[in-house]
């Protein structure tokens, strides 16, 4: 039992930073559904008492705070100038996001209509500060503490099974509750104009119909990092089972953003193709110039995909203009209206973490600003926008100088960032963030890239229970 316990140590360690992570996912997901305490967003527990708000991620940090004490005693960490040195930014971001979410005022950028003058309360400020705190933990685990070891890979690909079966499970849920919607949907089917009736909109267990398409979205891309990870690329095929319900969710950013990652990730793979080989090349090349072929003919010849929209039936090449017609008219209106007092040093600092999300909801809008870039510069401006950027950076410059030998990384790297862009337009999902979606991106984006490059320049650490000595192996051979 000793003998498995230390060979399978590594694994209970990154089980317990899971455990840290997950409980910090939860607590920043209460936190979005009860700022400002408005009634109508509250569908995710309840308000937390001040108490409550203070203890949990005391107790949450003492969960960090014994991995990270695995960790040094096996020389994970990296305490070298650069390791100090991304630990002081951590501690910059906190201090900077503490001062602007305790002296903030954004009160003017509140709809007249809105009467309640004592928002966002202490406990919002309290509850917003600690959320940020949390993050800024996360982030750290996630490129401090996930470091490669023997068994690092079996981890994420048991997390990415798990992201995968969730998904599955609200599938399988919705199907066996919801499917005289699916009927209805069917028989009445109508891209751009969303029935929101309960009677007609497919939600699954989720308060939200879009949501639904959010979690099955990130269900298809786990298969294909599933893929990347397990180098069997014949699981990637497994986001089918996916695919057909991000289209019957309704989402329309989830249903434009798949089609744009499979795009990309296919104009890449042909690139790669050729590469290794011209038959193979012109073979993946032919289905590619084939589909694009019937898409063609479909919108100016064939014409039996009809849209009904505003009582008017529109056909595939009319699709993308409708699309941003209505994320013109349902999406970038709310950031006109929710900016339209902004000042300068509002986009340059931003509304602080967590309070950033009252003022839309003075609005009536629901839970955000629906565009992940306006919420980048609403959580912390200009500065954070840089903060989280040098994370992308970090990670393409990491998957660019492992191109040669797992050109893979890149590729999924590059097909994600402008599947994102376009989900980004009317959906806010800030990556890394502290809820379900931040995290599971931050997986997409940072983890596994980290352990693809760690893989390529054979850095192995052995992590063994604290009262061992510690090994590390570097550049093994």
């Amino acid at each position: 039992m000793e003998n498995f316990y230390r060979k399978y140590f590594d694994i209970i360690y990154f089980t317990i930073n899971f455990v840290a992570i997950g409980l910090t996912l939860v607590y920043g997901q209460i936190l979005e559904a009860n700022i400002g305490e408005f009634g109508p967003f509250m569908v995710f527990g309840a308000p937390l008492p001040l108490w409550a708000i203070i203890i949990i991620p005391i107790f949450i940090t003492m969960i960090y705070a014994f991995t990270i004490f695995i960790a040094y005693r096996n020389n994970l960490l990296d305490l070298s100038k650069k390791g100090i040195c991304f630990i002081s930014i951590l501690l910059v971001m906190l201090i900077y996001m503490l001062l602007l979410v305790a002296l903030k005022d954004n009160s003017y950028l509140y709809s007249s209509e809105f009467q309640n003058a004592n928002i966002p309360s202490i406990n919002d400020r309290v509850y917003s500060i600690f959320a940020f705190y949390l993050e800024l933990l996360m982030i750290y685990a996630f490129y401090a503490l996930y470091k490669r070891t023997e068994h690092l890979k079996l981890f994420i690909e048991i997390i990415l099974i798990l992201v995968g079966i969730y998904a599955l499970v609200s599938i399988i849920y919705s199907l066996s509750v919801e499917y005289d919607k699916y009927v209805y949907l069917v028989n009445n089917f109508t891209w751009f104009d969303k029935e929101y009736g309960d009677d007609k909109l497919i939600k699954s267990f989720y308060g939200i119909g879009n949501v639904f398409g959010h979690t099955v979205y990130c269900g298809a891309l786990a298969m294909i990092f599933l893929a990347l990870v397990t180098k069997k690329y014949y699981v990637g095929f497994l986001s089918i089972v996916f695919i057909p319900f991000i289209f019957l969710s309704k989402s329309r950013a989830g249903t434009l953003s798949i089609i744009v990652f499979f795009a990309v990730f296919m104009v890449l793979m042909t690139y790669i193709c050729f590469k290794k080989s011209l038959s193979i090349g012109i073979s993946y090349l032919s289905i590619i110039l084939i589909v694009l072929l019937i898409l063609i003919l479909e919108a100016y010849v064939f014409k039996t995909i009809k849209f009904d929209y505003e009582g008017n039936t529109y056909y595939l090449k009319d699709a993308l203009y409708i699309y941003f017609k209505g994320l013109d008219a349902d999406r970038f209106s709310i950031l006109e209206t929710v900016f339209k007092n902004a000042t300068v040093s509002d986009y340059l600092f931003g509304l602080g973490y967590g309070i950033s999300l009252i003022p839309p909801r003075t609005y009536g809008f629901i839970y955000y600003m629906h565009n992940t870039f306006a919420e980048y510069i609403a959580i912390g401006g200009v500065v954070y926008v840089v903060f989280i950027g040098m994370f992308f950076v970090t990670s393409f410059y990491k998957a660019i100088s492992i191109f040669k030998k797992n050109p893979m990384v890149l590729i999924l790297l590059t097909s994600l960032a402008l599947s994102q862009i376009f989900y980004g337009l009317s959906e806010s999902i800030p990556v890394l963030s502290a809820n379900f979606f931040g995290a599971v991106f931050g997986l997409y984006f940072f983890i596994i890239p980290n352990l693809e490059y760690s893989e390529a320049k054979e850095e192995l650490y052995v992590i063994r229970p604290f009262y061992f000595l510690p090994k590390k192996f570097s550049k093994l051979e």
